[in-house]
């Protein structure tokens, strides 16, 4: 028998001996019994500890306070499941279902005590004094102060703890499974209930992935398998995006410990695969992935709650209105950077919640994605697959693939020997890619990928693959290739309000020609005998358009003259869009100096349609130089 089968036989014996992690069972004898410890009872009597009633929480007590936020008294209750109680909804009930585990704890500490009856000495509990016991708990949170449960509290998903963990990719990686918390140390699995690490709450929730108790190395994990089948899908660029769906599978695993989320979107025609990749990811991540093909924003977030979970999107798909899927979006573009968003609640007060999940979209016909959302997503092409493929569902025979996958993740976390760890894997990825020339966003989002997916894989499957990792020098340059059609989209804010202005048709001309911005503007440059400068001319002003020249000889220069005014401005070129009401304006002002003059003051006031007006000034020149730049 291998090596490998004997690790998993050893992982899976360890299974059915332990199981999961559970909260650990407390004893909770019968009230009033104040036999020792060692034989079973509390060790004192009744409402008799130190601090009782309420200047201390008893010894031992199964409810931990955390503070108060707000309205709300915040615990985690003898379940280890976060517990919010507002300050108006104080009862005997809610005391009891703080300690729904060890109902006899409570009345024990906060007993209601009768007088003994005639013979006996000792008085007799006869329930709990709710009052006392309100006024203790309540007295714990306010020792603890105030608190921000979007900041103290995290869910399900991997983190990262310790002095280092402010730091991009760093930091001491923990993986919270519902009901059990899990991190490596030298080698060995750790693990715990619920609980709170450095001043952080990891409270229960209901379980998912836990991790698997051998040690994974890169040569047993399943990632190969994975690879295996993710390369049977006919991707439109063959070497790089089976690889960064790869990444992607990994980036979902360890969400929350990530500098930076990357979403992917699959698109492609019926018949593609792009629901069944869906399924794969499923396969592998079982209930770790949240899933759904009719959602909301909203709904999304509440069913996150403070999880780092991976989100699954099938069928995003545009139409006439995108409002939805627009919401969608926004909340994978705030979870890449982990940004955090504020919005109003039905009691009138603000919530601020950040999330920190990888999503995965597809479609055959995307919803109109902004230029914010193309630099923050790997687009995934998928292609008619052959034949012999058609039809055929990949196989995850491996129950424990998911589990196993997480273990290898969280032993490559560190830098350890000849691992290099993630936080070093990024950089050098991020370096190759800064040294193409490629921006920050593009460097961290396929730096993210392109890392996991290395560390999961090793790097010499892949360079079997066709990924020129041995080198260095070329790599950042490979991967610029690859994604240039997508990069191309990914353009500056002013370009794309200029493109939007060039787009615009010149309508209401009195011969009937109807020619947009840009072909007048190009007619205009070229001098054209049909229309001429002063046609040209003609035409741009009734868009609230001008062209002014400035210089002499082989040195004079054609300027465009774009009014800030919003009355005066192109105003109907820019309707409907993000740079309507004057917006173009603002939008100008982002691009070089040298493109667009700003600051010539009286020279760029024109005469457009009878009035005076103050211009933007685009040098049509070294536009057209630009271009041919980023050709």
């Amino acid at each position: 028998m291998s090596q490998k089968g004997k690790s998993n036989i050893r992982a899976s014996f360890a299974d059915a001996l332990e199981g999961r992690v559970s909260v650990t069972r407390r004893p909770d004898p019968p009230a009033g019994d104040d036999r020792p410890v060692a034989e079973g009872g509390w060790g004192y009597a009744a409402n008799q500890w130190a601090g009782a009633p309420a200047d201390r929480m008893p010894p031992g007590c199964p409810v931990i306070a955390l503070g108060r936020d707000g309205e709300h008294y915040v615990f985690m209750d003898s379940m280890g499941q976060l517990n919010k109680v507002k300050r108006t909804e104080w009862s005997k009930k809610t005391v009891l279902d703080l300690f729904a585990a060890t109902p006899n704890f409570p009345i024990h500490h906060w007993a209601r005590l009768s007088p003994p009856k005639k013979g006996d000495a000792q008085w007799i509990i006869n329930g709990m004094d709710v009052d006392d016991a309100v006024q203790c708990l309540m007295h714990a949170c306010a020792l603890e102060g105030a608190i921000s449960i979007a900041n103290t509290v995290r869910g399900r998903g991997a983190w990262t703890v310790g002095p280092l963990a402010a730091l991009p990719g760093q930091g001491e990686l923990v993986w919270h499974g519902g009901d059990g918390i899990y991190r490596v140390r030298r080698g060995k699995l750790e693990s715990a209930g619920p609980s709170a690490i450095d001043g952080v709450v990891y409270p229960g929730r209901p379980p998912v992935l836990a991790p698997w108790k051998e040690p994974v190395p890169v040569k047993d994990s399943p990632a190969t398998e994975i690879f295996g089948w993710l390369k049977t899908w006919n991707f439109g660029r063959k070497v790089l995006d089976p690889v960064l769906v790869l990444g992607w599978i990994g980036a979902a695993l360890l969400g929350g410990a990530l500098p930076w989320r990357p979403y992917i979107f699959l698109v492609g025609d019926r018949g593609v695969g792009k629901t069944t990749l869906q399924n794969l990811v499923r396969a592998v991540l079982g209930d770790t992935l949240l899933r759904t093909a009719d959602a909301t924003a909203p709904g999304i977030r509440q069913m996150l709650g403070a999880d780092s979970l991976p989100v699954a999107v099938d069928e995003l798909e545009g139409g006439a209105d995108d409002r939805r899927a627009t919401g969608i979006l926004d909340l994978a573009r705030i979870a890449a950077s982990a940004d955090k968003a504020i919005r109003g609640s039905s009691d009138h007060e603000a919530v601020s919640f950040t999330i920190q999940s990888a999503f995965i979209f597809s479609a055959i016909n995307p919803p109109r994605l902004t230029v914010a959302d193309k630099s923050r997503m790997a687009f995934i092409t998928l292609e008619k697959l052959a034949r012999s493929r058609s039809g055929k569902e990949p196989v995850i025979n491996d129950q424990a693939v998911g589990r196993r996958l997480l273990r290898a993740l969280m032993d490559a976390w560190a830098a350890d020997g000849d691992t290099a760890g993630f936080a070093r894997t990024f950089e050098n990825w991020r370096a190759a890619l800064r040294e193409a020339d490629m921006e920050d966003r593009a460097q961290m989002t396929y730096g993210t990928l392109l890392a996991l997916a290395e560390l999961m894989l090793g790097p010499e499957a892949l360079e079997e693959h066709g990924v020129p990792i041995a080198e260095p020098a070329r790599l950042g340059q490979w991967v610029r290739e690859q994604t240039v059609s997508e990069r191309a989209e990914q353009r500056a804010n002013w370009t794309l309000c200029l493109d939007r202005l060039f787009a615009h048709t010149i309508s209401a001309w009195r011969d009937g020609v109807q020619p947009t911005v840009g072909e007048v503007v190009d007619a205009y440059m070229r001098d054209e005998p049909n229309m001429g400068k002063e046609g040209a001319q003609a035409r741009l002003k009734l868009a609230g358009l001008s062209v002014k020249e400035d210089g002499a000889g082989d040195g004079r220069r054609p300027y465009l003259a774009v009014p800030i005014s919003a009355e005066l401005g192109p105003a109907r070129a820019f309707e409907g869009t993000q740079w309507q009401g004057g917006g173009w304006a603002t939008a100008l002002k982002q691009a070089p100096p040298e493109i667009v003059i700003r600051d010539r003051q009286n020279w760029q006031v024109m005469k457009i349609n009878g009035r005076a007006a103050q211009c933007l000034m685009v040098d049509l020149l070294a536009l057209e130089s630009a271009g041919k730049e980023e050709e």
